[in-house]
């Protein structure tokens, strides 16, 4: 094997590539080592100098863009997962923070405008059944298990279903009511959850 044959064969796979493409055109046979072609790719060969280039072009850009295309598709399915992940759970937790005895809404929503009229979703404090909804009915309509803190005093926004809404309004609230709040969508998979914080302060003004 001559010198020239050795640097080819050690040369990245794309150059070698191009180099048989390239004899397999102009002499009709590769003669680079490696080089090996099926007869139906032989017969399709044209002897014009000016297509030689033009598809010697077009293969350096297919095999670029082959290249590039895979670089990219790494980095989408990274971001995807990532993504995913993101939606899957968010982790930034907002905080609510109210006084003793005031009202407080408690954010949730897919973030799109699809509704959720036909969907189940469950608002959970720990290991407590704040409310749930699960295609119409909920706690406050034909459901029992809510827990007994919050009986009678949460409550959500019918109208805003169809806009993705999930919020949930907690009224009257009590000190008790502080601690971590978690939105879940059990339909998905897996399931969508959104987490806040509600922070209830003692009110020192209290009217006697």
């Amino acid at each position: 094997m001559s010198n020239t044959d050795s640097r080819w064969t050690e040369a990245p796979r794309r150059d070698r590539f191009l180099r048989c493409v390239t004899q397999l055109w102009v002499y009709r046979e590769p003669r680079t080592s490696g080089c090996v072609w099926a007869p139906s790719m032989k017969s399709r060969i044209n002897q014009s100098s000016s297509e030689v280039q033009t598809a010697l072009v077009r293969i350096q850009f297919v095999w670029i863009l082959k290249e590039w295309l895979a670089e990219s598709l790494l980095e989408l399915l990274f971001f995807c997962s990532v993504a995913h992940a993101q939606s899957a759970r968010l982790d930034v937790v907002h905080r609510f923070i109210v006084e003793e005895g005031s009202d407080v809404t408690l954010l949730c929503s897919l973030g799109n405008d699809d509704s959720i009229e036909k969907m189940v979703f469950d608002w959970k404090k720990t290991d407590q059944e704040v409310f749930l909804y699960a295609r119409g009915v909920h706690y406050n309509k034909g459901i029992t298990g809510q827990d007994e803190q919050f009986r009678g005093r949460v409550s959500h926004f019918p109208e805003e279903l169809k806009n993705g809404n999930a919020s949930i309004v907690i009224r009257n609230t009590v000190l008790a009511d502080s601690g971590n709040y978690t939105c879940i969508f059990p339909d998905f998979e897996p399931h969508r959850r959104f987490d806040v914080e509600l922070v209830v302060r003692e009110c020192f003004h209290k009217e006697t």
